[in-house]
């Protein structure tokens, strides 16, 4: 699992499927799956789009690119998509998240 979560975190701004990471791994995609789970409550997927929007709250704080900016370097495909799924996350928009952390 750690080998997993380094890779993940290496590979924040690239793109990583699920499929590439359990290869790296050497782990079937089902079995990397039920260890993401048992350990974080979360699919492989999920704990991956999690990582790329925690490093997006860094990168909110930290730096002065645009929403739309950091969105595509995180992977999202459009603003739209890291908005949904930052607000599920979070529970406020990016934009919100930003100006309550001046």
């Amino acid at each position: 699992m750690r080998r997993a979560v380094m890779l993940i975190e290496q590979f924040l701004t690239r793109p990583l499927t699920t499929a590439g990471l359990a290869s790296e791994v050497a782990l079937s995609e089902r079995q990397l799956n039920r260890l993401f789970h048992a350990e974080f409550g979360k699919t492989t997927r999920e704990f991956i789009r999690s990582a790329r929007l925690r490093y997006a709250c860094w990168l909110l704080k930290n730096s002065q690119q645009s929403v739309t900016d950091i969105a595509l370097r995180m992977g999202f495909s459009d603003c739209a998509h890291f908005i949904r799924h930052f607000q599920t996350e979070y529970g406020c928009t990016p934009g919100v998240w930003r100006t309550s952390q001046s």
